[in-house]
């Protein structure tokens, strides 16, 4: 086979002058170091003794605890001789940031084993931290249920020094390098041949769907007025619906993320050189220079690379070519929606519904007050907003095929510091009329609080850990300032885009305070909520829609991460593919028969760049299609199994 084209060497990874020895204290003198409920640790004279008390259980240690280096970067292996009087399956793992390098051995009765960790891919799991740094040393021990406890005797735990400096663990496609599976690509030529093939099989491609308008709506499923935009609606039996511009029943299914070049989906390569086969040369449309508003400044992000962009360039020639066949899949799969962080290639085409995100936060000139939260009682921060919302909304005011506006994304509501804001700030001033319209007297606002403030200017001071007893009162803050959010994002998006829909912010996860929801059913027309559960609970839904006084909702995210060896796995559970493929469908008719749904939204559409994005470090392999924009068949299968039935599903609820 061609190999890659390398258009910038290789380089190699940064010297290591310092001498490495095998290196580990006696497995005797660390026992103490072991952590967790599920093991009883104790030294003996030739070496730890590990009980287990249950199977899979687990315990760790950092490294620093057990005598071993806090930079691996001079090791080639972990390695773990030890020794059991019962069968038992032993894994050693090494505890990364965002995921685990991991053996697993099976150990027979009385023979000692040794198990043998390569170090080689840490920097696959390091996210933004040090490459070289594991968080944690973690053993598990498995065997069966009768036969508890299980004992262990762990003779020696030590680092082997490594012959050269860490090399690369990336190839030229972005993949892991240091692994294998099937579909995995290897040149150019094969890339290219791939989309060819995709293109002749999405030709052939029966459809499935049934009749449906030209914005994707039910021709057979409830009518209504056409208004010429999309809106939300009841039908007839008190199912809600989006309703088409055409005045045709709608639920929403798609993927977000339909995107190139956004900065949260690039991976640091600057200084991270040595650990690439190859990198496109400098000024390539690849790299990506330039800020990403994140919640509390922006952050620079220089010599960033975007894997997958790379990718379609390669494959498909242009970002145009890469858009029709984005368009031409939505169409095969059934899609009908192109969820939030879309690219704005996908705006402006009239085949498939679309949403836009806008943000309130990071905005130029407006601080944030606490992390994650503007100061909205600030006119500087509601001009900014104004600003914000004109500027992205002014080319999308008359476009039919815009589903609505998402505003912000997953605010941390439940873990909310309001009170941590900085003094002299108007949210500060807020606080203070909201008490004193709340409480007589200041000594009424001390019991309720049980603080001892002296004067009202005590009280204005107040730090959130000042009012850890008065979860009433600074839930009852926490309200206000939602309804105070919510009311001015809704006035000036309005304002500015009157014809769309307002799709709410994006609630992830465990429900905030049922205050909270009704701000925001009072205001959004729409409530979206991310979802990671491997279904979604009726009733917990239920209880999303009567607090927020009956607002349809509609799930902006959800995922099950692939199990493969594309990238380590992760610290959550990942799931094979046939798993996954029963695991979507489900998802998808048990939340289509609810009678407030409007539709769900995959997260997201390409696997995460395999060192992880250089935002947070998230490196899942949760997409749609890979990062070479192969397709994974299994999904694409559940796809257009859903997209057959999900109509007839939510009429039936």
């Amino acid at each position: 086979m061609t190999p890659p084209t390398v258009l910038s060497p290789p380089v190699s990874g940064p010297a290591d002058t310092r001498s490495a020895s095998p290196s580990g204290a006696a497995a005797a003198d660390v026992a103490g170091a072991w952590q967790g409920s599920d093991a009883v640790v104790e030294a003996v004279a030739d070496g730890a003794r590990i009980r287990f008390l249950r199977p899979q259980g687990q315990i760790e240690a950092p490294p620093r605890e057990l005598g071993l280096p806090t930079v691996w970067t001079a090791y080639a292996q972990l390695e773990l001789q030890v020794v059991a009087p019962a069968r038992v399956t032993l894994d050693l793992v090494a505890v990364l940031p965002r995921g685990r390098l991991a053996v697993t051995q099976r150990l027979e009765p009385g023979v000692p084993a040794t198990l043998v960790l390569a170090l080689a891919d840490l920097p696959l799991g390091a996210g933004t931290g040090r490459l070289y740094e594991p968080v944690a040393v973690r053993l598990v021990a498995a065997w069966e249920a009768g036969d508890t406890p299980c004992s262990l005797l762990m003779t020696t735990l030590r680092l082997v020094p490594a012959a050269a400096p860490p090399g690369p663990v990336v190839d030229a496609f972005g993949q892991r390098l240091h692994a294998d599976w099937p579909g995995k690509v290897r040149t150019v030529e094969e890339l290219v041949a791939r989309a060819a093939a995709e293109a002749l099989s999405l030709a052939a491609t029966p459809s499935t769907l049934p009749p449906r308008d030209r914005f994707g709506g039910w021709l057979a499923g409830p009518t209504f007025a056409p208004t010429g935009r999309f809106r939300v609606e009841r039908d007839g039996r008190g199912r809600w619906w989006f309703v088409t511009p055409t005045g045709r029943a709608f639920w929403s299914l798609g993927t977000t993320g339909v995107r190139l070049g956004a900065a949260n989906d690039a991976m640091s390569a600057a200084d991270r050189r040595h650990l690439f086969t190859a990198l496109p040369e400098v000024g390539h449309p690849a790299w990506f220079t330039g800020r990403y508003p994140g919640a509390t400044a922006p952050i620079v992000l220089a010599g960033a690379l975007h894997g997958y962009r790379w990718n379609v360039l390669r494959k498909y020639g242009s970002v145009e070519a890469w858009r029709e066949r984005v368009l031409a899949r939505w169409s095969a799969w059934g899609f009908n929606s192109f969820g939030a962080w879309s690219d704005e290639l996908l705006w402006g085409q009239e085949s498939v519904p679309y949403t836009r995100s806008l943000g309130t936060r990071g905005l130029a000139g407006v601080e944030p007050t606490v992390p994650a939260f503007p100061d909205v009682w600030d006119p500087r921060w509601e001009a900014a907003v104004d600003a914000e919302f004109a500027r992205q909304t002014a080319d999308q005011r008359a476009q039919a095929w815009l589903l609505g506006y998402f505003v912000d994304n997953e605010l941390p509501w439940r873990e909310s510091r309001l009170l941590d804001a900085a003094s002299g700030t108007c949210l500060r001033e807020a606080w203070l009329a909201f008490v004193r319209a709340r409480f007589a007297s200041l000594a009424t606002f001390n019991r309720e609080a049980g603080t001892a403030c002296v004067t009202w200017d005590d009280v204005r001071a107040l730090r959130a850990a000042d009012l850890a007893s008065a979860a009433r009162l600074t839930e009852a803050f926490l309200v206000h300032y939602a309804d105070r959010y919510f009311a001015t994002v809704a006035r000036l998006l309005r304002r500015h885009a009157p014809d769309h829909l307002y799709l709410g912010c994006r609630f992830v996860r465990l429900p905030p305070a049922d205050g909270v929801i009704a701000a925001a059913g009072r205001h959004v027309d729409v409530l979206s909520v991310n979802c990671y559960s491997r279904t979604p609970d009726p009733q917990a839904f239920a209880d999303w829609h009567r607090l927020s006084g009956g607002r349809p909702i509609l799930i902006g995210e959800f995922h099950f991460p692939l199990a493969s060896p594309r990238q380590l796995p992760p610290l959550w559970e990942p799931f094979p593919e046939g798993e996954r493929e029963t695991m979507f469908t489900t998802f998808v008719e048990r939340w289509a028969r609810q009678p407030w749904s409007l539709g769900c939204h995959w997260y997201q559409h390409a696997d995460q760049p395999v060192l992880g994005r250089c935002t947070d470090g998230e490196n899942q392999t949760v997409g749609f299609v890979d990062v070479t924009d192969t397709p994974y068949e299994h999904l694409v299968r559940a796809a257009r199994t859903a997209a057959a039935s999900m109509y007839t599903w939510h009429a039936a609820m």
